[in-house]
């Protein structure tokens, strides 16, 4: 787990106070948790890395990892007594100046299919694939303060594979917005302290193969990165999934398709990847 110290007036008061909430409810309960979504991207490549902020938010995405929904149903009633508001939307509650913080449960409740079905009726599922292992490959965020505040947040190989299934399981404008995150990723990869001198140290000859292209080359390993924390069924729906018509959607979702016909980052991506 890699340590990323993080100075306090970096984020906005708003958001850090709904981070010290959610550090003190999952540390009361011994809830393993998780940041996601945009709200770990912002942490962790523009806030910690310092690459370029994509589009500003304030929603945050909360993973925990819990044994029944009367531990997830007790997270939430902790947060509401701290102030939060609940809402018709069952994973979601609204902080005092009505901004979302969602909760999405995973682990021993889940099925099979990496699945979890709302109660009481179980008609409203929702994928959860990939959050352990994002989980068990999360960077840890200390923010400054007395006392430190410690925040799991998902890396950017954790929050690659991610984007990468969210992607195949929505459409529209939210499928656009994962596959924007993911080349954002993809495209920002060799930015990361000590990633350049490991592309030509450890990675020589991908970057020959890109033509000495750093960018392609930091998207080709952060592809190799996410292989290595994937899971076996995650790993074999990828490769079921991923055929190459649905490589080039996702490089146009993403924004990233080339008018010359040359590897896009999403491309090299995918081949680092799969190891091609």
């Amino acid at each position: 787990m890699t340590e990323l110290k993080l100075d306090s007036s970096l984020i906005d008061p708003i958001q850090l106070r709904t981070y010290e909430s959610i550090a003190r409810v999952t540390l009361q309960k011994q809830i393993p948790f998780i940041i996601i979504g945009a709200s770990a991207r912002d942490l962790v490549m523009h806030h910690c890395y310092g690459a370029p902020i994509q589009r500003a938010t304030k929603d945050i995405d909360l993973a925990v990892q819990v044994s029944d929904w009367g531990s997830f149903e007790s997270i939430c009633a902790s947060l509401v007594a701290e102030g939060y508001k609940k809402t018709s939307i069952r994973h979601r509650l609204l902080d005092i100046h009505g901004l979302p913080l969602d909760i999405i449960p995973f682990g021993p409740l889940e099925d099979p299919g990496s699945k979890i079905s709302w109660p009481p009726g179980g008609e409203v599922e929702m994928g959860v694939m990939g959050f352990q292992e994002a989980l068990e490959n999360s960077d840890m965020v200390i923010v400054d303060g007395a006392p430190e505040l410690k925040l799991p947040v998902a890396s950017p190989q954790g929050l690659a594979l991610l984007k990468l299934i969210a992607w195949f399981e929505r459409d529209g404008q939210t499928r656009r917005k994962d596959a924007a995150d993911l080349a954002y990723l993809a495209a920002n990869y060799e930015n990361i302290p000590g990633m350049m001198e490991q592309l030509f140290e450890q990675h020589s000859a991908t970057l020959g193969g890109y033509g000495w292209d750093t960018r392609l080359t930091g998207a080709h390993v952060l592809g190799l990165e996410v292989a290595k924390i994937a899971n076996s069924s995650t790993m074999a729906f990828f490769n079921s999934a991923l055929n190459a018509d649905q490589v080039a959607d996702l490089e146009r979702d993403g924004g990233t398709s080339r008018a010359d016909g040359g590897t896009g980052v999403i491309t090299a991506f995918h081949s680092g990847l799969f190891n091609n």
